[in-house]
């Protein structure tokens, strides 16, 4: 299996092979990603999925690009979205719209906090 790495331009997330030697950069919101796209997009088997916060439920709040849900909108369900954060990330409810994609499954430092039923 490889690690692959999200990559933004023009509002879209691709996801290209990452190797420890590789070069990085600061992608469109400051978040490092690969220098070079090598190699065509990947489609990866499953995606961890950072936020700023989340719910039990599986919403999530990012950094307000929408970037992760045009990605699921374009890929469709092909891998199991995992949120990935702190224990001091999750709250009962965070502001979402109806066009908001949610996580299947949500990690913390103390383990599974939940899998939701998107």
């Amino acid at each position: 299996k490889g690690v692959f790495l999200p990559v933004t331009r023009d509002g879209a997330i691709t996801f290209h092979r990452w190797r420890p030697q590789a070069s990085m950069k600061a992608g469109v919101l400051g978040v490092q990603e690969p220098a070079s796209e090598e190699g065509p997009a990947a489609r990866p088997s499953i995606v961890l999925v950072p936020g700023r916060a989340f719910s039990p439920a599986g919403h999530r709040l990012g950094r307000g690009g929408g970037f992760y849900d045009r990605a699921w909108s374009e890929l469709g369900r092909y891998a199991p979205r995992v949120g990935i954060g702190y224990a001091c990330q999750v709250f009962d409810e965070v502001p979402h719209d109806e066009h908001d994609s949610v996580v299947d499954l949500l990690v913390c430092e103390r383990g599974v906090v939940s899998e939701t039923t998107a």
